[in-house]
């Protein structure tokens, strides 16, 4: 049986975790809780009831509203585990706050829109006011390509070609050009593997052997890894995920995905899987003249049909991109 002095701290510390838990940290709740802490070492004990029920009624608030399934020590437990992690921030997956709490969209409105493979992101000082962030995968790798391809536009823009322009602002450009592509695959690869993953957790009791193993890349009979090539992952992939969400998504004749598995995979191959070796039709050059080689306008292109063909499988698995991938721009609007 705690003291009234230990069950005020007890409260204090579950009030903390609770508000920790639902990014609701902010200044003011710092203060009381400090002051709580303060309380149950100098406070008169008359005066602690009244900090109890306080608290206790805040943290029934919380559960309430934001539906969470924890109880005292689960919430103490889990708010150690990722606050113990040292100063800093530590991500946990959107699919396990899920289990944490029913309705999260209360701390992010976006909520309902956010992959299961994202991580929200905690602030590990419990004396900082909570930083509320969500980091999706692909949306990062996405970001990459943003910032490569503002800078091809900044260097190109001086209306000079290739010839004209100073060496070393050309190397620039081909550099940031290079970027643009292999992170762009990147970044498709990230987004296909976030959509497998997906359909693997909403559908793991129903999904049939064979399509757990394709969007898993693992090999069930022999129990093991088995890898599944980009050009068979961006039609399978989304084909897949129609199917147990009951919808006929077949992007193999895609304009977008024959640029993407032809023209552009044979760009970013190139980079690559760089190497000195003759290429396939004997040119000494080969894989090396990429280097120097790769135009503004193909890149322009690649972006475009990347960016179109996300957008689409968006769209046709039944959602709104605008809101499930916020962060997807065409070129012109990533000036």
């Amino acid at each position: 049986m705690r003291s009234t002095r230990d069950e005020l701290r007890y409260v204090a510390r579950l009030a903390q975790a609770t508000r920790f838990l639902t990014q609701y940290l902010d200044e003011p709740i710092l203060e009381l809780l400090g002051g709580a802490f303060i309380a149950a070492d100098r406070a008169r004990e008359e005066e602690l009831p009244k900090f109890i029920a306080d608290l206790r009624a805040d943290v029934d608030d919380i559960r309430r509203d934001t539906g969470c399934r924890l109880n005292d020590e689960q919430t103490l437990r889990i708010a150690r585990m990722i606050f113990g992690r040292g100063r800093g921030f530590v991500g946990v997956w959107k699919y396990v706050i899920d289990a944490w709490f029913g309705n999260y969209a209360l701390v992010f409105p976006r909520w309902p829109f956010i992959p299961p493979h994202a991580l929200v992101m905690f602030k590990t000082d419990l004396t900082l006011p909570s930083q509320s962030s969500i980091l999706v995968p692909e949306s990062e790798l996405f970001l990459e390509v943003a910032v490569a391809w503002r800078q091809v536009r900044s260097l190109a823009g001086d209306g000079l070609d290739f010839m004209t322009r100073p060496a070393e602002r050309q190397r620039e450009l081909q550099a940031y050009l290079r970027i643009v592509v292999t992170a762009m695959y990147r970044c498709l690869e990230g987004y296909l593997n976030g959509l497998g993953f997906g359909c693997v957790r909403e559908f793991h009791r129903t999904l049939d052997v064979k399509d757990h193993d394709v969007l898993t890349e693992w090999d069930s009979t022999r129990n093991r890894r088995a890898f599944v090539g980009f050009e068979r992952k961006i039609t399978d992939y989304p084909k897949i995920v129609g199917r147990y969400l009951k919808k006929d998504v077949d992007v193999s004749q895609d304009v977008d995905v024959q640029f993407i598995v032809t023209t552009g995979k044979d760009l970013r191959d190139s980079l690559t899987h760089m190497s000195p070796y003759l290429n396939n039709e004997g040119d000494i050059a080969g894989k090396v003249a990429r280097l120097t080689t790769i135009s503004v306008l193909i890149c322009e292109e690649l972006l475009r049909h990347a960016v179109s063909y996300i957008s689409k499988i968006e769209k046709a698995v039944g959602r709104d991109p605008s809101r499930s991938a916020p962060w997807l721009k065409f070129p012109e609007e990533l000036a």
